[in-house]
């Protein structure tokens, strides 16, 4: 009510004009003040209120997105043995778990977490107290969010801990709410475009075709192109990744354009917004352009969300469908065949034309092929597109391809009412003539072609009658996906023979005919133990509606050991990451961690005189990591050639580059530069890197270099594979057995097992120097002979740098199968990195002591 009368007075004492009434009300303020500030300018029509934009703003609610949580400590923690404690905190569907304390006579941990919200109202925050050794639970607390001031300042509570009815504890948190840098950095920004009104008219006919660039650091996002329109609607939504390393965050830069065919777009205004000072919530931002008034160049409203809300529309993970198929068949993907064009623009001096067209729907767009000297081409070409109502409209622009490529014209096609397969004709228009026609038509794609360039969504909802291992009541499971090179996994359901996860996972796909491998596991010290796996064939899988629940049955040994409730669905388009900055040609898929790199340094230019001759002996060194690479020095130049090639482990997260001056008195640095690892090479395999060098902030050079991806058979011996023996199975009776695995000349042995169960977990290391083929034998100890066989190809093996992957072998002799073998492989450190010198300080060491370093 006070609140109301001060506004109300402000606005009385104002005295000019009304504009920025419009300001305010799209400032989302609440109804009775929107209501009131119309009074009001109707009895003041003439008042000011443009210097209260800012207290508007601070008026504006702000919206969390995620919340930053120190477990600083914990106190009366009570047990009948000592144990090692750990804090394990949950919001959503999200965790994450302290390391374990030395303790549990008052531990302290002081480890910080930051955790989404999804909605204020219903966030609660649970705390679970765990024995670090036997991952028992051993007392739960709760905090709900939403009373907690947490927009206005850090708050510090205790939560008490309870289990049966009885406190065991308490432990202590503070809790703020996550900076934008820190949730960005976690989930990255989503940026929303929604419309636009009163834009710039740029064309002859009083409108424009406006379309918006989002621009963030180096990254940018384009929008489609609107027709004939001063007020656009996009609702397009896009995703940026942010660099957790920067001091600061980028700004976002809005810039809205009018597109003109044949010519330079025109520029329509633009905006900045500090990322620094916002939180998820819809903004209006003023478009400014110099020259003009402020004002009239229109506005622009926009949505900032966190990265992994990209896809409003569809909640699976927030809300699972409960239908065993939910909705009607839809058109996933559309064939467009190019055929030919008729009667084209001639541009070249000898009357013809070399023809090509650039097909766009939504923000993807393809190219045909040129063809030469004819205005009557002939293209014959198929092209794929991903399909949805709001990628209806095709367009299609015809150049001619020159030094200075030539416009020729432009058509497009509103797909929603075009007979499939019927062969079309449209007019090529150019500056309101018509110039000639293009021949296509347009048929549905089957799902083994579009389903690629979505990729699938795996929805984890749950497992029933989960088998644990039998000395254990319940188990932390967590569900392990395996397709193609891609390795992931849900998260730990603590505690639970009926485990609900409700975890989404989103799958890249190359082709339809991947088969999708479930394994569960319960995470237990030391290593994990299989509870069982079950398999999907993708290809069979019917995906046209919105999702297909499907009960997986999961067995070990073949005895049914749970079953798991599983979604499956396309990814949603707004959720594709592809920056439309420039025309994919073909969709490019990312399905293996980068390890191990080919780098060439081709050259350096431009590098200072360092030496008194008036020259420089220049050599350049490649740090990564421990991992250090050198070429030789090149005497007597500025722009020495190198043509070195190296090979380089990926253990760090940015590749430095350093040039030095060769010197009999020691190496002076020419300069250094440095590539983000995620730079190193795009998904086509290879980059070009001209490299600016700096020394003491002056510029001294360019270095070149040429990177390549390694492929996993020449890597995989620069890191070495830890091959754990588990298991054996149904090996006939009275065996004493042993396993022997052998690769090329390395050969390796376990112990003999004797003993009703056949069990080792014993790790041994081996290099992979003799190719891809790892031989399996099992041998009876008590009768020195040979029980059967098996082999296994590593390079199919989706091996990543943290994670282990467990492999059942059959081993056969020349009859019959005489059981199984369990095997778990997990890469290595580079040898040159486990080996990297750790220096230590020798105190008190005799006079004349010789350390070698």
């Amino acid at each position: 009510f006070f609140s109301c009368l001060f506004f109300s007075s402000l606005l009385a004492m104002a005295s000019k004009h009304a504009a920025s009434v419009q300001y305010l009300q799209k400032q989302g303020l609440p109804q009775f003040i929107d209501k009131m500030i119309t009074s009001l300018v109707d009895a003041n029509p003439d008042s000011p209120i443009d210097y209260l934009a800012d207290w508007v703003d601070s008026m504006r609610p702000c919206h969390m997105s995620a919340v930053s949580i120190t477990v600083v400590s914990g106190s009366r923690m009570q047990s009948a043995q000592p144990f090692k404690p750990m804090v394990m905190v949950a919001l959503d569907r999200e965790t994450r778990s302290t390391a374990p304390a030395n303790s549990n006579d008052n531990p302290e941990w002081a480890e910080n977490f930051v955790l989404p919200i999804t909605e204020i109202d219903a966030a609660i925050l649970q705390v679970s107290l765990l024995n670090a050794d036997t991952s028992e639970v051993l007392g739960v607390g709760a905090v709900h969010l939403k009373p907690l001031p947490l927009m206005c300042h850090n708050v510090t509570l205790n939560v008490s801990l309870q289990m049966e009815g009885k406190e065991v504890g308490s432990v202590k948190l503070s809790l703020a709410n996550a900076k934008p840098k820190e949730w960005m950095a976690i989930w990255g920004l989503g940026v929303q475009v929604n419309k636009a009104i009163g834009l710039i008219a740029a064309d002859e006919t009083g409108f424009s075709d406006p379309y918006v660039q989002l621009h963030v650091g180096d990254s940018m996002r384009q929008t489609s192109y609107k027709l004939q329109t001063l007020d656009p609607m996009w609702n397009e939504e896009f995703h940026f990744d942010i660099n957790a390393e920067d001091a600061d965050l980028p700004s976002l830069i809005m810039n809205v354009w009018d597109k003109d065919w044949g010519k330079d777009p025109d520029f329509l205004g633009s905006a900045v917004l500090d990322l620094n000072k916002i939180q998820p919530g819809e903004f209006w931002v003023t478009l400014q352009k110099k020259g003009r008034a402020e004002g009239t160049c229109g506005d622009l409203q926009i949505t900032i969300k966190r990265g992994d809300e990209r896809a409003a529309a569809v909640k699976m993970a927030a809300a699972p469908p409960k239908a065993a198929y939910s909705g009607p068949p839809k058109t996933r993907g559309l064939y467009v065949n190019i055929l030919k064009g008729i009667d084209l623009l001639a541009m070249d001096d000898n009357g013809l034309s070399d023809p090509y067209v650039q097909v766009r729907l939504g923000p993807e767009c393809r190219n045909s092929m040129i063809i030469e000297k004819t205005l009557n081409p002939e293209w014959n070409q198929r092209f794929i597109f991903p399909y949805d109502d709001d990628r209806s409209v095709l367009s299609i622009d015809v150049w001619d391809k020159d030094v200075e490529q030539d416009f020729l014209g432009w058509c497009s096609l509103d797909l929603k009412d075009v007979k499939h397969g019927a062969p079309l004709l449209l007019d090529v228009t150019k500056d309101n003539q018509k110039h000639g026609k293009i021949q296509l038509s347009v048929d549905k794609a089957p799902q083994s072609a579009w389903l690629p360039l979505y990729g699938l969504t795996v929805f984890v909802e749950s497992c029933k009658d989960l088998k644990g291992q039998s000395h254990r009541l319940a188990a932390d499971s967590y569900v392990q996906l395996e397709m193609g090179k891609q390795l992931l996994q849900t998260d730990v359901a603590r505690m639970s023979l009926d485990p609900v996860y409700n975890h989404r996972i989103d799958l890249k796909i190359k082709t339809a005919k991947e088969t999708l491998k479930f394994s569960v596991w319960d995470k237990v010290a030391p290593v994990p133990v299989l509870l069982g796996t079950c398999e999907v064939d993708v290809g069979a899988l019917t995906l046209d509606g919105d999702s297909v629940q499907m009960p997986l049955e999961i067995s070990k040994g073949g005895v049914l050991t749970g079953t798991l409730m599983v979604h499956f669905s396309p990814t949603p388009l707004t959720q594709q990451l592809k920056s439309v900055a420039k025309p994919l040609e073909h969709p490019e898929f990312l399905v293996e961690p980068l390890m191990a790199i080919r780098a060439k340094v081709v050259k350096c230019k431009g590098l200072p005189i360092m030496d008194v001759g008036g020259s420089c002996d220049a050599y350049v060194e490649l740090v990564m990591g421990t991992a250090l690479r050198r070429t030789q020095f090149v005497p007597d130049t500025c722009n020495p050639y190198f043509d070195e090639v190296f090979s380089i482990p990926v253990v760090d997260n940015k590749l430095v580059v350093n040039v030095w001056d060769h010197d009999d008195m020691g190496p002076e640095l020419v300069g250094s530069a440095k590539i983000s690892a995620d730079k190193l090479v795009p998904a086509s395999g290879s980059g070009h890197h001209e490299l600016t060098l700096v020394n003491a902030s002056a510029i001294t050079g360019t270095v070149t270099l040429e990177i390549e991806r390694m492929e996993m058979e020449d890597w995989l011996p620069m890191y070495g594979v830890a091959v754990t023996v588990v298991e054996a199975s149904h090996l006939p009776a009275g065996v004493e057995p042993y396993v022997t695995l052998q690769n090329g000349s390395e050969e390796v042995v376990t112990g003999v097992c004797r003993g009703s169960r056949a069990e080792w977990n014993q790790s041994m290391p081996m290099s992979f120097t003799g190719g891809a083929t790892l031989n399996v034998s099992v041998h009876d100890g008590s009768k020195k002979s040979c029980i059967g066989t098996a082999t296994l190809n590593v390079y199919e093996l989706p091996v990543a740098f943290k994670q282990a992957v467990e492999r059942v072998v059959e081993i056969k002799d020349e009859y019959a199968s005489q059981g199984e073998v369990t095997l778990r492989f997990q890469l290595s450190e580079p040898s040159e990195v486990a080996k990297a010198p750790k220096l230590q300080l020798v105190e008190d060491a005799p006079a004349g002591t010789q350390v070698k370093v």
